[in-house]
């Protein structure tokens, strides 16, 4: 394990997070700014859970089911996003 403590330290934790930045925004093509952000501020917020309509507005009730399917998608992504982003720093 390598000691990158003393003067360069700061030096070096920004560019390895310039790298690590630019490797995510090669490798992730979905939601690559929200990622990209994260790396650079160590903080990435899950995706909200769209509220629930009243059952009586079928049409509401039907938009509200596309939401729930792509926010499950986009939970997915985050949820590999960060599993990937884990074994990238810590190794497997």
């Amino acid at each position: 394990m390598n000691d990158y403590t003393g003067e360069r330290n700061a030096e070096q934790w920004i560019k390895t997070i310039k790298e690590i930045a630019t490797y995510v925004g090669r490798t992730y093509k979905k939601y690559t700014a929200k990622f990209t952000e994260a790396v650079r501020t160590l903080d990435l917020v899950d995706p909200a859970v769209p509220g629930a309509p009243n059952p009586a507005d079928v049409a509401e009730f039907e938009k509200w089911k596309f939401d729930i399917r792509d926010h499950r998608a986009k939970a997915q992504e985050y949820e590999n996003f960060r599993a990937g982003l884990y074994t990238l720093v810590l190794g497997p």
